[in-house]
């Protein structure tokens, strides 16, 4: 039997990333882009029937600032209670986003890609794109590579002479293939951390935020307000 292929595109304005049993960002990224294997009791339905499958995350257009957010919190189903998750995790100042984006797991698969001159970047701290996403929400795709469907002047779905939903470019979705953008749209700086003190049920929360000079500012989020805290350290 051939191989069937469903995606679905969801635009998302974070990446959530596991912290239980990962020490780090780099190893909670690439669980996030990881195969999933449906199997079992847990098969996926296609056109009626239970079939297995692997569900898999690759991301398809980056914003130009990225927000990640850590599962610190979690509900412990046996204790029926709200737990913290205290493990130490790390994260680099610099990161390359290129291994967890379609075009980037692609190169590592050994599967064709095609150059995208629709987009052009600058550095980290201002980074310039002329593609038609150049700000609002970055998008995740599960399943094969694919682009929005091109639309007519009515807001309907393009199709070609057989029917098939026309991509921009006049591509069908079967003929589509990841884009190589520049390296620097890729890549990020760190410019703030916002970091947690407390339990699942109260606390602080400390903003950290680098300045035009780099210099660290600090700030404390209570149940009190916000109030100014001088750098520590």
């Amino acid at each position: 039997r051939g191989k069937k292929l469903s995606e679905m595109e969801e635009p998302f304005f974070m990446l959530t990333a596991e912290v239980k049993n990962k020490t780090n960002l780099l190893d909670s990224l690439e669980l996030y882009v990881a195969g999933d294997s449906l199997s079992g009791d847990n098969k996926y339905r296609h056109e009626g029937q239970l079939i297995d499958a692997t569900r898999f995350c690759k991301v398809r257009d980056l914003p130009g600032t990225l927000l990640v957010h850590l599962k610190r919190f979690e509900y412990d189903l046996t204790m029926f209670v709200k737990m913290k998750v205290n493990d130490f995790f790390t994260f680099p100042h610099d990161l390359d986003m290129f291994p967890y984006t379609e075009e980037g797991i692609a190169v590592a698969n050994g599967e064709p890609v095609e150059e995208d001159d629709r987009y052009e970047a600058s550095n980290h701290d201002g980074r310039v794109r002329t593609g038609p996403d150049g700000g609002g929400a970055a998008s995740m795709v599960g399943g094969a590579p694919g682009l929005q469907p091109d639309q007519d002047a009515d807001g309907d779905e393009k199709k070609d002479e057989e029917g098939k939903t026309v991509l921009p470019g006049g591509e069908t979705p079967e003929a589509h293939r990841p884009r190589m953008r520049s390296t620097g749209y890729y890549r990020y700086k760190l410019t703030g951390v916002v970091a947690h003190t407390g339990t699942a049920d109260s606390g602080h929360y400390y903003s950290f935020i680098r300045g035009a000079r780099g210099q660290a500012k600090q700030q404390r989020a209570g149940a009190a307000g916000v109030a100014g805290v001088p750098p520590s350290g």
